[in-house]
């Protein structure tokens, strides 16, 4: 059983395979933030770590900028349905 430290992902779907293959099924693995952004498989990291008990991770600003994203477009849609339903009336 082993701790490792990871951070600065950003996407790189290849390296973070490769370092999947090293790992125990006993080990831990702490993930200091920015799994995406810039690379292609930021999403299916993300994935990945949420669903595998190994993982233990900590949000990064690059996470935080996709949640602020993700609560703007949440309340513009919100918003751009109630203004349908609105003008239906």
């Amino acid at each position: 059983m082993a701790t490792y430290v990871i951070s600065d992902i950003h996407g790189m779907g290849g390296k973070f395979d490769a370092l999947l293959k090293v790992l125990s099924s006993t080990d831990t693995i702490y993930v200091l933030g920015d799994v995406i952004d810039r690379g292609p498989d930021g999403i299916r990291i993300l994935q990945t770590i949420m669903h595998d008990q190994r993982f233990k991770m900590i949000l990064g600003n690059h996470e935080h900028m996709m949640l602020d994203f993700l609560e703007c477009l949440d309340v513009s849609l919100k918003n751009s349905l109630l203004q349908k339903e609105i003008m239906k009336k």
